[in-house]
């Protein structure tokens, strides 16, 4: 029983190369609850996160730990 359908959109060679942007389109069955659809839709933003978005590079830790009052070891939780 299929639940839903997410696929990625290409958008073009400059779009997919130069930019952190993402398109998806997401298909229902017409049988589809809101608990479902709502299912499918986290499922989208964890498939993007997990296969499309790139792991912090240097210069983000670098910022992150200056914003949480951090020397550059890793640790993002905020102190104080």
């Amino acid at each position: 029983m299929e639940k839903g359908k997410i696929i990625k959109i290409w958008r073009g060679l400059a779009t997919e190369m130069f930019t952190d942007a993402d398109t998806f389109t997401i298909n229902f069955p017409a049988y589809a609850t809101p608990e479902q659809k709502a299912r499918v839709l986290g499922s989208t933003f964890l498939l993007d996160m997990m296969e499309f978005e790139g792991k912090p590079d240097q210069g983000s830790r670098k910022l992150l730990a200056k914003r949480y009052g951090h020397e550059e070891t890793g640790g993002y939780t905020r102190s104080g």
